[in-house]
């Protein structure tokens, strides 16, 4: 894996910031007690009103934020394995990262920004762009790196851009 751990990477440049395994971890937790008190005030509610009332009002609370939940757990394992198959043939390099574009976005407080990160492997120059977010502008995560040189990882089978941690050293 070129002297770098798939848990060393924590921003692929086309999709973002990877969940930590911590974040997985609290949020089953989370899912579990969320569910297991939904369930109890079904069960041990004492009147007629309450044993309809607390259940939907569980869901509805409980619902979104398992929802969320779940979504973090499976972001972050599909995104571990990404990394993995990306780290079979990348390279290290040193690259620009600048902000790039400046349209207005869909409110007066976001902008459409995107980040651009410049790097040269054998003489060839390489331009690389995050998405364009229609709505929230650029990914969360990137501001840190615009603007300054930086270390990256880049896959030449999968195309992507692999930056590693900032503790991690080069």
């Amino acid at each position: 894996m070129n002297g770098l751990s798939k848990l060393s990477i924590n921003k692929v440049l086309s999709k973002g910031t990877i969940p930590p395994k911590k974040l997985s971890i609290i949020a089953c937790v989370f899912f579990t007690i969320a569910w297991s008190v939904v369930l109890m005030g079904a069960v041990c509610a004492p009147t007629l009103d309450l044993r309809i009332m607390v259940p939907i009002l569980g869901t509805i609370v409980f619902g979104g934020l398992d929802g969320g939940a779940i979504y973090c757990i499976v972001l972050g394992k599909r995104l571990r394995k990404y990394v993995a198959l990306c780290l079979q043939d990348a390279v290290k390099v040193q690259a620009y990262a600048k902000l790039f574009g400046n349209q207005q976005g869909a409110t007066l407080f976001t902008s459409l920004k995107r980040i651009k990160v410049t790097f040269k492997i054998g003489g060839k120059k390489y331009t690389k762009y995050s998405p364009d977010r229609k709505v929230g502008g650029i990914l969360p995560g990137f501001n840190q790196y615009a603007d300054r040189h930086i270390w990256i990882w880049y896959s030449f089978k999968q195309d992507e851009v692999l930056i590693p941690s900032k503790d991690w050293k080069v």
